[in-house]
């Protein structure tokens, strides 16, 4: 079934259909064959998003947790270059 796009996209399909079909036409029919094929389009395109936004929430959830190692490991930097010879002598 073609795409539909536009109001005239819609016309176009319903004379096609009167066309082909000729006394068998049935704009009901035709309309609800139309109103199918775009819900179809939109629950595919509603199940990606969903499972974009999963791979998403986990990448977050990764990230954050690298975030904490990156925290840590800068921490520890910063120690290691304020650490002195006379902090050995402290003890």
């Amino acid at each position: 079934m073609k795409k539909v796009t536009t109001y005239e996209d819609l016309v176009n399909q319903h004379k096609s259909a009167m066309h082909m079909f000729g006394d068998n036409y049935s704009f009901k029919t035709k309309q609800n064959d139309i109103l199918f094929d775009i819900r179809m389009k939109l629950t595919k395109e509603l199940s990606q998003q969903i499972a974009d936004q999963r791979i998403i929430d986990k990448l977050t959830k990764k990230v954050e947790k690298r975030q904490i190692v990156i925290d840590k490991i800068t921490n520890e930097q910063e120690i290691a270059k304020s650490f002195t010879e006379e902090d050995l002598l402290i003890d």
